[in-house]
């Protein structure tokens, strides 16, 4: 027992010293943390500038001002649009009333075409020659691209997709006159 007193009597000596100085250390830095732990998000909120054409040619993204997301939108353009035609794809196009800001695309891939990836791969690709050609369509118009259920995915790219739609769109420009310009 005499040595289990023992014991108990250093842990007790331990805890009795209570204001024992040590040298800290100024404030750690983490070693792999190169900055201080603070709110990470942007700074700023990014708004976009409205779709205008040349304007917003050399931005990388496609704003929300410049989709079609709504049904009753995707259906205006069916029902009251004007029809163009390509080997791939179907295009529908209508004037809009209000006051805008350039045209407007919405896709449209039936799951007729492929799987998910698939689809998603040809909305890219659309998205992307609408997006480096919106210069081209030089009024406020809404257009939905309708992929056609014969189109060749293996072999469609850009350059595939380009080939098929800048001349639709170039069409656009000339059948879509501003209004201004039509006076």
């Amino acid at each position: 027992m005499a040595m289990k007193s023992s014991s108990f009597q250093l842990l007790g000596d331990m805890y009795e010293q209570e204001n024992i100085p040590t040298a800290q250390d100024q404030k750690k830095t983490h070693s792999r943390i190169s900055r201080p732990l603070q709110n990470q998000k942007r700074s700023g909120h990014y708004s976009p500038s409205p779709c205008q054409g040349a304007q917003t040619i050399g931005r990388l993204g496609f704003p929300k001002s410049c989709r079609l997301r709504k049904r009753a939108e995707f259906t205006a353009c069916y029902d009251h649009g004007r029809r163009y035609h390509t080997r791939q794809f179907l295009v529908f196009v209508r004037r809009r009333d209000e006051a805008a800001t350039g045209a407007r695309l919405g896709i449209a891939v039936s799951k007729k075409i492929g799987s998910a990836v698939v689809r998603n791969r040809v909305k890219r690709l659309v998205r992307e020659v609408f997006r480096q050609n919106r210069s081209l369509i030089t009024s406020d118009l809404d257009v939905v691209v309708v992929a056609k259920r014969k189109i060749d995915v293996p072999s469609l790219d850009v350059f595939v997709a380009r080939d098929e739609l800048i001349p639709i769109f170039r069409r656009l420009g000339r059948d879509f006159r501003p209004q201004s310009e039509n006076v």
